[in-house]
């Protein structure tokens, strides 16, 4: 298999094969580790995102609910006041248009009969409201429960096509007979704002849907479209449907992979849906990853630079040793290695340095030796005749 390597990326040199084995290990080993710490991190961080976005959904939660309290509560006080109860419309008019002019967040005030028809309006320029409408099959019409209820229909459209939250509390008598109730519209832009404030990052997005999952109020930094969704399609709303987890991460409506929980709103009626890009949960991920990359690139780089000086000593080494074992066998017994130009070299180097030294001094000595047995008899120690022929 080696062999079948080496042929193939043709590393004939001793010093090529140990470049290319290197090289391997470092490519490998950088992988491993680059893949490990890609797959650790992501799931580290993508698991802290995950606390922190049903820690801002919880918060965005409790924000709502007590924002809706406090409404509530407002619309339990004015349907408590005298006037309200005496059912004395022309007071209840004054009531609700000053207190139109001083909130900060209800759109429009309305007293309804027993009947289901809006009797005051406080849009109106007068005591007789601008419609004549009965609610009487509304949804936001429940009496019959008693206490503070909150519309199922969440939307509906003023005389300037606003979208509305509508919050009602029933009228009761001295007698304690229903008379009707009161009904405060908030506009939508309120909890805009409120759930705006605690979005998570920059492409953090709310969502409210209603137990059918149809889309209520959308709420986000980007800019969304012109016509308003009515309904979204993605597996947190599954999870909604089905009462389970949603997936760690999951598509959305724009194509995007994204982080999501959901929590219920007032009992179960609503359901507010958190997102967040994974992109930018990995923005400073991705971004380390790429330093990584360079910063390994350009360490490998220079190790391999440093490496290739080493067995480039080496292999002039080798090709010394190799050209002066090539030079003894041509029979110049005589030859030496400069040692001046291994002086910064590796002892290893330098101890075989010495010892082909010691070694060519001795083949040099046994060769003379020879030669003088060859050329002096033994016994008389006389110059034989092959001295004379060979002369």
């Amino acid at each position: 298999m080696l062999h079948s390597i080496y042929r193939f990326l043709r590393l004939h040199k001793l010093t090529h094969r140990l470049f290319f084995w290197v090289l391997i290990f470092m490519f490998l080993s950088s992988a491993i580790f680059l893949a490990i710490y890609v797959n650790t991190d992501r799931k580290e961080r993508i698991s802290r995102a995950d606390a922190q976005l049903q820690r801002t959904l919880d918060n965005q939660q409790e924000i709502i609910e007590s924002w809706a309290h406090d409404r509530m509560s407002q619309l339990e006080n004015l349907s408590e006041l005298d006037e309200v109860v005496a059912g004395d419309k022309d007071s209840i008019f004054k009531t609700f248009q000053r207190y139109i002019s001083f909130s900060l967040e209800l759109e429009a005030l309305f007293y309804i009969d027993e009947a289901g028809d809006i009797v005051i309006d406080s849009t109106s320029d007068s005591i007789e409201p601008t419609y004549q409408l009965n609610v009487k099959d509304k949804p936001y019409f429940q009496y019959d429960q008693g206490g503070i209820t909150v519309s199922e229909e969440m939307y509906i459209r003023l005389q300037d096509e606003t979208n509305v939250i509508l919050f009602t509390s029933p009228v009761y008598g001295e007698d304690d007979q229903f008379q009707g109730i009161v009904l405060g519209a908030v506009n939508l832009d309120t909890i805009n704002n409120l759930l705006k404030r605690t979005n998570l990052g920059i492409s953090g997005e709310t969502y409210i849907v209603n137990t059918d999952t149809e889309l209520l109020l959308e709420v986000g930094h980007e800019q969304f479209d012109d016509k308003r969704r009515t309904e979204i399609h993605t597996a947190v709303i599954d999870a909604i449907l089905e009462q389970k987890e949603p997936p760690k991460t999951y598509t959305d409506t724009r194509g995007d992979e994204v982080l999501g929980h959901y929590n219920p709103l007032f009992d179960d009626l609503f359901y507010i849906i958190h997102e967040i890009k994974v992109e930018e949960i990995l923005k400073t991920h991705d971004k380390m990853v790429k330093t990584i990359l360079l910063l390994g690139a350009s360490i490998i780089l220079a190790a391999l630079l440093l490496i290739w000086f080493v067995l480039r000593d080496i292999q002039r080494s080798i090709a010394n040793f190799t050209e002066a074992i090539s030079t003894i066998q041509k029979g110049n017994y005589n030859y030496k290695i400069d040692k001046k130009t291994y002086e910064n070299s590796a002892l290893e180097i330098k101890e075989g340095i010495d010892i082909f030294d010691s070694m060519t001094e001795t083949i040099r000595s046994n060769r003379q030796e020879l030669t003088r047995l060859t050329e002096v008899d033994a016994l008389t120690e006389a110059y034989n005749r092959r001295t004379f022929v060979k002369d």
